[in-house]
């Protein structure tokens, strides 16, 4: 009975435990690690003429500024407290993840320049905006003088500064709206970073200290995967979540990608999450299948030349929930502020 209700009292203290987690400044070892690694050229057209929306040599001809699966906290169960680092695509999902997952360094990626520059924003103002409310402000109308300022102040010096700024006056009034509904739909249903304020802190932390590094990257190229691969090999940080949206039902398995992935170091408790907009494989939450796969068993099926793309990955799938598939070793949901053993940053 003892052993009973001490296992209830970790299953609700655990979790603000982790959250408290300090995070720590980088060393100059651990910051040259990380900073020295090179970025992909983004140089891909749009996708025009053809009724594809993405191609091996195109990319789609919409922005993707913030999130579309509005129901990717069904993922939450099984990257809760994982550590380690995080690489992904995207925009505010990553930094969704990051906090979930409580992420030792995280990366940004994406093969679009805009998306890449809206993250970028998202560092400034973060950075320097105390709590969720002050952030949300920067992206009003009253906030976006001083918000200017600070982009002014963080990347005047940038070649793509004008562009920022561009990209911050298009965009800004529409994720204004997406990130108050955000923050308003955390009262009910945890589903992005803005729905916590503990979260929100921790990402900041993460910022302060460097220890998220947003990048131009394509999935498809050579340089970005597969040198984040080296620098977190290099720190002796594994790899735990690989988010790759929908992306892979574009395009086969090419070498390029198969290489990228296998280049990333990953433990048994490694994760990857990816989307399908698909009906194929029953019914959908929303307009996606959601879709975790053990990490290690990822990087083995793209050493098989019969592994010619996402289809072949979910040929091994199980369904846990309408909408839920997983692929691999059996994965289980992670209970509440377990912390995966996860190497030192040297």
């Amino acid at each position: 009975m003892r052993a009973k209700k001490l296992w209830i009292l970790l299953w609700f203290v655990a979790p603000s435990i982790a959250a408290a987690r300090v995070v720590e400044p980088l060393d100059r070892f651990e910051r040259q690690a990380i900073y020295s690694a090179r970025q992909d050229t983004l140089d891909k057209a749009k996708c025009i003429g053809t009724k594809r929306r993405v191609m091996l040599h195109c990319r789609d001809r919409v922005h993707y500024v913030r999130m579309n699966e509005w129901h990717h906290n069904i993922w939450q169960p099984y990257i809760r407290d994982l550590g380690g680092a995080y690489v992904g695509v995207g925009a505010d999902q990553g930094l969704t993840f990051i906090a979930w997952a409580r992420s030792e360094l995280g990366f940004m990626i994406d093969y679009d320049p805009v998306v890449v520059r809206v993250n970028r924003i998202h560092r400034a103002l973060i950075l320097h905006s105390r709590d969720r409310l002050s952030y949300l402000q920067r992206w009003s109308e009253l906030g976006k003088r001083s918000s200017l300022k600070i982009l002014r102040t963080e990347y005047a010096e940038r070649g793509d500064y004008r562009q920022i700024v561009s990209d911050f006056k298009t965009y800004r009034r529409s994720l204004h709206r997406h990130l108050v509904t955000m923050f308003k739909l955390g009262r009910w249903r945890n589903l992005h970073w803005l729905a916590s304020a503990s979260d929100y802190r921790f990402l900041r932390e993460m910022f302060l200290t460097d220890r998220i590094r947003i990048m131009a990257g394509d999935l498809l190229k050579q340089t970005t995967l597969r040198e984040i691969g080296r620098a977190t090999r290099q720190l002796g940080v594994p790899v735990r979540v690989l988010y790759t949206s929908n992306a892979e039902e574009f395009w086969p398995y090419v070498d390029a990608f198969r290489r990228n992935v296998v280049a990333l170091p990953m433990d048994r408790q490694s994760v990857v999450l990816r989307t399908r907009h698909t009906k194929r494989y029953g019914p959908r939450v929303g307009e996606y299948i959601y879709v975790v796969q053990a990490g290690r068993d990822f990087q083995r099926s793209l050493l098989e030349p019969a592994t010619v793309g996402v289809r072949s990955i979910l040929a091994g799938r199980r369904a846990k929930r309408p909408g839920l598939l997983t692929v691999g070793v059996p994965l289980l949901p992670r209970r509440p502020g377990v912390i995966g053993p996860t190497a030192s940053l040297r």
